[in-house]
């Protein structure tokens, strides 16, 4: 009979692990805050594309509204007034400052995928210095295609 009380003591004491791994899990998943890899990437680019003078290429990753310019022109106008500069290409380093926007965490997208919803934030704002810090901001549609929709330098 020891042999079956020891069985049974270990089958309880792996459940009790178990459950305690799936606990402390959940609680990661509902806390770690997550950040689409998609905009970062964008928005690397785009600083990327003017830092190179590479105009055109960085408008064609806005969703060419006001608040980026609706014209190829009111845009390049719009690079000029927020970096302060006057020509192309700009020898300035870059460097990620941080993304936030809507907090999210991983439990949240997985509860949005199970409910067969968009899984992404809408909105994702990314900051870099780029001389001055620069907020690149990002809006996702339904599709899950990230655009910026808005850049500006500001104070830190």
């Amino acid at each position: 009979m020891p042999s079956l009380w020891n069985a049974r003591r270990d089958m309880l004491h792996g459940l009790i692990a178990a459950v305690a791994v799936t606990a402390l899990a959940a609680f990661a998943l509902a806390r770690v805050p997550y950040v689409p890899s998609e905009p970062l990437a964008i928005s690397r680019e785009f600083v990327e594309r003017i830092q190179a003078g590479d105009l055109a290429d960085a408008y064609r990753l806005t969703n060419q509204g006001a608040d980026v310019g609706r014209t190829p022109d009111a845009f390049e106008a719009n690079v000029r007034h927020e970096l302060g500069v006057e020509t192309f290409p700009v020898d300035r380093s870059i460097t990620l400052i941080g993304a936030h926007g809507a907090f999210q965490s991983y439990g949240n997208r997985l509860r949005r995928w199970i409910a067969g919803r968009k899984v992404d934030p809408d909105q994702v704002s990314v900051d870099y210095y780029f001389g001055p810090p620069l907020e690149v901001r990002l809006t996702s549609d339904d599709a899950g295609n990230w655009r910026i929709i808005y850049f500006q330098s500001h104070a830190m």
